[in-house]
């Protein structure tokens, strides 16, 4: 290909704890890209949720000494992308306003009708297979751009319309997954007018057709680039290339993790989804009039538009009339009976989506999630936040946003919503606490008086986990515990690991708070307010942790500026023999 102009390009090379986010990590979008890092398997377009942080231009990650400028020129345009590492090579829309890697590398900065030929035919199997003659599982750029390509001209037209038909299919079932940027709304698109079971057979019957569709046009494209390498419909070198096809990964339309299985829906795996999207509805992450009214969903962008920095159903500021009681903190519960319960918080969002069926399909979910009602499913170990946690695992960052913050015994739980996470969290989480105590108090005060030994023996158990609670969010606070979203969930989760339940999370909490005590995140700003001499001092000798924390002033190692390559010039004159 690259003899036709069309050249593959390796990008940069970042530092993956320093850079690397998931879009919802970010709640600045100031300096916030798109990042192309590769993807798994996925023909011709893949879903959309790295980003890194970019900040002034990428001053201070530029000068760090594992950092690798490559194809700075060609960055941030659109183009086609495509993964370093596969069996099988595929390759993805590339839209602008991404940066592309050392892993997920990229043909950019070409026109969207050369992109659209490029995608179809590194996507057939006659590329597929042409390219592992002569590459194994790294499909490096030189790689790509040895990888010779028919004439293309007199199909143009057909090229784009198989292209731009799969990338419609792909881009409605990728919608339903609100782990991507492209969502659209899970709740707003399954149009429940009935019980779930009837929807999800609906939703089945569109997904079997889609998926046939699909295939049909992915063979059709194979078809399209063997006959424009005059390959004879009845040669043996054909029936090689069609065999060829049975090494592919089997690909999942319905993008949302384990909610299909050779296209065939799981309905417990949906019921959960579901009951994440009502979840967020709850804490004002997603916006309920969407689900209310999804003609009013904004349509998707063109093929190599910019992505949205946040999903386009996304809350992003709670209307004064707004029907939903989004908690303004951030913080819910699970405490029975209190206001800020998490589970009726959610039932009054059921309400509000669908008024005297809510009850109904309240019941529905729970039975397909095996539970008796949501509150139990909300406070059981293997419940919500498992589902949860593993939706937010991606890119090998583990992410979640709703965090189940709890007392040592489990049984007292407050839910911090990591977007909504401030300065102001720990102490709004110890005023709580305090209102708690002080109702255990009085609590106890009249069991005293009505001499009920079980009761009084049961309220002093909650008041003094409740006291756990408060000594742990005091220690934090005096620790210098001020949150940044910039530094990602990981960095700013691990401080809070003796307050978290969950096993695998507080393991991975665990491990990057010992990270963060050795030192290893000191770029990270959570690091500069509990570590502040620790990071100072090493500025003064790093120039680029100076620029990252504003300490230039302080820094001993300032990069020596470049000298100019220019050439100077010598005048000639006569007889000097120049």
């Amino acid at each position: 290909m690259g003899s036709r102009g069309l050249v593959a390009r390796q990008g940069h090379a970042f530092i993956s704890a320093w850079n690397f986010r998931l879009y919802y990590e970010i709640e600045n979008h100031t300096d916030q890209h798109s990042l192309y890092n590769g993807s798994g398997y996925s023909l011709f377009y893949t879903k959309s949720r790295d980003c890194i942080k970019w900040i002034r231009d990428g001053e201070a990650i530029k000068h760090h000494q594992s950092f690798r400028n490559s194809s700075g020129e060609y960055q941030l345009y659109s183009g086609v992308g495509f993964g370093k590492r596969g069996d099988i090579v595929d390759s993805h829309i590339l839209k602008k306003d991404i940066f592309f890697t050392v892993e997920g590398m990229a043909f950019p900065k070409i026109e969207d009708k050369s992109a659209q030929s490029i995608l179809s035919y590194t996507n057939s199997i006659l590329a597929q297979y042409t390219i592992n003659l002569y590459t194994a599982q790294h499909k490096q750029v030189g790689n790509m751009n040895l990888l010779p390509m028919p004439d293309y001209a007199t199909r143009q037209s057909d090229i784009e319309r198989i292209v731009n038909a799969i990338i419609d299919i792909k881009r409605k079932w990728f919608s339903l997954d609100e782990t991507n940027l492209e969502y659209h709304g899970l709740i707003a698109q399954m149009g429940i007018d009935g019980c779930l079971a009837d929807c999800f057979d609906k939703l089945q019957n569109q997904l079997s057709t889609d998926h046939a569709r699909y295939r049909e046009l992915v063979r059709e494209n194979d078809d399209l680039w063997m006959d424009l390498a005059h390959i004879d419909r009845d040669s043996d070198f054909r029936k090689t290339l069609n065999d060829y096809k049975s090494r592919r990964p089997y690909e999942e339309l319905l993008s949302i993790d384990g909610a299909s299985n050779r296209n065939l829906i799981d309905c417990k795996v949906m019921a959960q989804e579901m009951v994440q999207e009502l979840v967020g509805m709850a804490f004002g992450r997603w916006d309920i009039r969407y689900a209310q009214h999804p003609e009013t969903i904004p349509p998707f962008g063109d093929l190599f538009d910019a992505l949205p920095f946040m999903p386009v159903v996304s809350l992003s500021d709670v209307p004064s009339d707004y029907s939903v009681r989004v908690p303004d903190n951030g913080i819910l519960c699970n405490q029975l009976k209190s206001p800020l319960n998490l589970a009726e918080r959610v039932r009054d969002v059921m309400h509000l989506l669908w008024h005297n069926k809510a009850d109904d399909l309240e019941y529905e979910l729970c039975q397909l999630i095996g539970v008796k009602n949501l509150q139990e499913y909300m406070t059981q170990p293997s419940g919500f936040f498992e589902f949860h946690f593993k939706r937010y695992t991606k890119s090998r960052r583990k992410a979640p946003i709703y965090w189940p913050l709890s007392s040592a015994d489990g049984t007292l739980t407050y839910w911090v919503y990591y977007p909504r996470l401030s300065k102001n969290t720990l102490p709004n989480l110890m005023m709580t606490l305090r209102n708690e105590d002080e109702r255990l108090r009085s609590q106890l005060n009249a069991t005293l008086a009505a001499k009920d030994k079980t009761l009084e023996t049961a309220i002093r158990s909650e008041k003094e986990q409740v006291a756990g609670m408060m000594e742990e969010v005091n220690r934090l606070m005096g620790l210098g515990y001020v949150p940044n979203h910039d530094d990602g969930v990981p960095v700013t989760a691990a401080p809070l690991v003796q307050l978290i339940a969950h096993a695998a999370w507080r393991n991975e909490c665990q491990t990057n708070m010992n990270t963060l005590e050795k030192g290893d995140y000191d770029w990270s700003h959570l690091a500069m307010s509990m570590y502040p001499a620790r990071v100072t001092q090493k500025a003064k000798k790093d120039w680029c942790l100076a620029l990252t924390h504003g300490l230039e002033h302080l820094c001993e190692n300032k990069p020596k500026e470049k000298k100019s390559n220019r050439k100077k010039t010598v005048s000639k004159e006569p007889g000097l023999g120049f």
